[in-house]
């Protein structure tokens, strides 16, 4: 049974009579939420991460005393100069960054965005696993057939999921889009999912 609180408050109360009520044969588990992601494109920089984090903190008063502000990954293209930082930080700093929608650095504004990942197979389609680790068939994210995007003649679209979804599960998603819509309704749903383990406070 998964039980989800507007606070931690009420979970706690729920727990305590859960303990009381139930034997010895129940267990209950409180699921960790992870720390709010953000991401910052655009950066022209060849500071490293430790440099990036305190130059952004002294910039910016909405982050500067965020103690679980971190930058955790710099993302560098092997076509343009710029790069794109990803950082944690606290629920509060999420909401007044996203309010704000700009953070300063050097002496430049760049926009702000929350980082919500969805795994997801580039050879077979489906979430949860990478392409390098598929053991499915190929599939189509343009047709559903069994070939690379590279090699599709079809005008018509259809998502492999949303059309499995369909046939396992009886919903009634439209299927005319490709698998890589961010407007696919099974995407939609596994985002939605991705941030239920998200602490927004």
């Amino acid at each position: 049974i998964l039980l989800k609180f507007p606070d931690r408050g009420d979970m706690n109360k729920c727990k305590e009579s859960l303990v009381l009520s139930l034997n010895q044969e129940y267990d209950i588990i409180e699921t960790t939420l992870r720390k709010p992601r953000i991401k910052i494109p655009g950066l022209d920089t060849t500071l490293d991460r430790e440099e990036l984090e305190r130059a952004l903190k002294s910039q910016n008063p909405l982050i500067a005393d965020d103690e679980h502000f971190k930058v955790t990954y710099i993302k560098s293209f092997k076509t343009r100069k710029s790069k794109t930082l990803f950082a944690e930080c606290s629920p509060l700093s999420l909401h007044n960054l996203l309010n704000d929608n700009k953070v300063y650095f050097g002496w430049e504004r760049y926009p702000v965005y929350e980082d919500i990942s969805v795994l997801k197979c580039f050879r077979c389609q489906q979430f949860h696993h990478k392409s390098t680790d598929c053991q499915q068939k190929i599939v189509c994210p343009k047709c559903s057939d069994e070939h690379e995007f590279k090699d599709c003649k079809s005008v018509t679209l259809k998502c492999s999921n949303c059309h499995t979804s369909n046939l396992k599960h009886g919903t009634l998603h439209d299927v005319q889009h490709e698998s890589s819509s961010p407007h696919c309704p099974c995407y939609i749903r596994h985002l939605e999912a991705a941030k239920l383990r998200i602490d927004y406070g």
